[in-house]
């Protein structure tokens, strides 16, 4: 059967409620402002009523339990299926109260905090509750998309895109790799290989794990399926975690197999790697321009296994036949006779 509550006044007053009914009144009364005071204009913006209305479960916590207790209730709104948080299908209510709008809406309200910072994200939601235009009436996603960017000064189109418009989450793969003074690492988004959106653009937060015990947090920003970034360091990096505070609904799996390109500090500067056509069907041409003899060109696909060796190359035109191996996005590695990396970068084979 069906079950639920509604956000009616009332003057009741409960002794000993059960937790789980307390955070549901907590729930009803966030819909004083975010769906009663603010509706959605119809349900397609339905998440601008019920994710605010179970954000403001998170809020609570972290009002009378700290921040710790606000990302651990966060975290029980992970959403990982499909399906858009603008609902295409709104016809039919019965179809508009799924989970989508109650836990993806919070945790896209939770991550539009990450991206925004406090200070910025609490003005937006401030003005957004408080806009006359808005106030006792209706709003889209859109109004709110407007005002949120009023208050920011960003574009905020790649966020809102992918997020409410598109499904689904990134999976980051990363790797590190010291280099005397400073750091690079590599953040590979695969979730393509599931059928699923091949990019999301977002900040990204590092943490750098020191030798000595110490730890640095940076962000960067991430809007390339494979990319690879270096940053100074004063000391050696034992390891890195992608979004440790969990800012991002997302995948994340350390893959030390794989390699990190090394471009930007190639030994041998006047190397180039040239394969066409890109993405490669069932043969490709691969061209090298490089001085050095009995190279190696390895590829690797995304869970770091060797899918194909080309060896005892020099500079000038090969010949790649692609045989049995599956489409997809891979890595190839140049090595010189001795093994050392020459350079990496990714291909598609279709």
């Amino acid at each position: 059967g069906y079950y639920g509550a509604i956000e009616n006044q009332t003057n009741t007053i409960t002794n000993n409620m059960y937790p789980s009914w307390f955070y549901i009144s907590v729930h009803e009364l966030g819909h004083m402002w975010f769906g009663d005071m603010i509706t959605c204009k119809n349900w397609h913006h339905a998440w601008l009523n019920e994710g605010f209305a179970s954000y403001s479960e998170a809020v609570y916590e972290e009002g009378v339990y700290g921040y710790d207790a606000y990302k651990d209730y966060v975290q029980s709104f992970e959403y990982w299926s499909g399906g858009t948080l603008y609902l295409e299908n709104a016809e039919d209510t019965f179809n508009v109260f799924q989970g989508i709008i109650y836990d993806k809406g919070a945790y896209v309200i939770h991550m539009l905090r990450g991206v925004l910072g406090d200070s910025v994200f609490w003005d937006g939601i401030y003005t957004y509750s408080t806009d006359p235009d808005l106030m006792y009436g209706q709003a889209t996603t859109e109004d709110f998309q407007e005002v949120i960017e009023d208050v920011s000064g960003e574009d905020l189109d790649y966020f809102f895109e992918q997020w409410v418009y598109d499904e689904y989450y990134p999976s980051y793969d990363y790797n590190f790799e010291n280099r005397g003074d400073s750091l690079a690492f590599l953040i590979w988004q695969v979730q393509e290989q599931a059928g699923r959106r091949p990019l999301f653009t977002m900040p990204v937060e590092v943490k750098l794990l020191y030798n000595s015990g110490g730890d640095t947090t940076i962000r960067v920003w991430n809007d390339e399926i494979y990319q690879v970034f270096t940053v100074p360091i004063s000391e050696t990096v034992d390891m890195i975690e992608i979004d440790p505070n969990d800012l991002i609904l997302c995948d994340k799996d350390y893959r030390p197999e794989i390699p990190v390109s090394l471009d930007e500090n190639a030994p041998d500067q006047d190397t180039r790697v040239h394969i066409y056509p890109n993405p490669i069907g069932e043969s490709a041409t691969i061209e090298i321009i490089s001085s050095s003899n009995n190279m190696n060109l390895t590829f690797y696909d995304i869970s770091g296994k060797q899918s194909a060796r080309i060896s005892g190359l020099s500079g000038g035109m090969h010949h790649f036949d692609r045989g049995s191996i599956p489409g997809g996005m891979y890595v190839y590695v140049l090595r010189d006779a001795s093994g050392q990396t020459i350079l990496a970068d990714k291909i598609l084979l279709r």
